[in-house]
C-alpha cells in the first residue's frame, strides 16, 4: 500500500510513502482510512488488457465480440 496512517489528534490521516506528503482528509477511525485507501489504490491500479476478440464495457467488464447481438442489416426504403 502506497499509503501509511498516522495518528494527528484524535483523527487519522494517510500519509504518501513516496512523498510523504499527509492527504488533507481526516478520517474519525483508523479502518476508515484503511477502507478509503485501499479503494483508493484500486481505482488507480493498472486494469487487465482486453484480450484480442473482445472489449471493456462501460461497467468496467470484459465481454467476448461474438457474444454481442449482431445489427442486422438495414432497409433501404
Amino acid at each position: 500500500m502506497p499509503y501509511s496512517i498516522v495518528k494527528s489528534g484524535d483523527m487519522f490521516q494517510l500519509r504518501n510513502k513516496n512523498t510523504k506528503k499527509l492527504l488533507a482528509k481526516k478520517f474519525k477511525t483508523r479502518a476508515s482510512a484503511k477502507k478509503f485507501a485501499d479503494r483508493y489504490e484500486s481505482s488507480h491500479t493498472k486494469k487487465k488488457a482486453v484480450p484480442k476478440g473482445s472489449h471493456r464495457m462501460p461497467d468496467g467488464s470484459i465481454m467476448k465480440d461474438s457474444a454481442m447481438p449482431s445489427k442486422g442489416k438495414k432497409s433501404s426504403y
